[in-house]
């Protein structure tokens, strides 16, 4: 797994690699900081990562953006379509609270200090900054 360094704001790219090949650039992550908040804005994963361990370990580099920030929590936001009905748990499976629901989404809080989402046990990390 390599997280790229975004420009201006911060966020992540995910570019996954393994021993049957180079999949790319797999997923991306934008995020804000509000209030002492660390906000992800967007998130997506490709259907080809998902249940490898890729969404485990974005949300522990989130995390850990967010520690480096000062930021005191981090929310997300599920907004439900037929295409991402497989991650409809994904929030609350590493231990984010539901924090409110409209029609069609629902946004999810954690407190940043509380949070333990271990590093997937098999990826090996390289950040670069561009």
């Amino acid at each position: 797994l390599e997280l790229l360094g975004m420009p201006r704001d911060p966020g992540v790219q995910v570019r996954l690699a393994d021993r049957f090949g180079d999949y790319g650039v797999c997923g991306l992550a934008i995020l804000r900081i509000a209030d002492s908040n660390l906000v992800i804005d967007t998130l997506l994963l490709s259907c080809r990562v998902l249940g490898r361990g890729v969404e485990q370990q974005l949300l522990h580099e989130l995390v850990d953006i967010g520690r480096a920030a000062g930021c005191k929590m981090i929310l997300g936001e599920y907004i439900a379509t037929k295409k991402n009905e497989q991650v409809t748990d994904l929030y609350p499976r590493f231990g984010f609270q539901a924090a409110g629901e409209r029609p069609g989404s629902r946004s999810w809080i954690a407190e940043i200090a509380r949070l333990d989402i271990k590093p997937a046990p098999w990826f090996s990390n390289e950040k670069a900054n561009r």
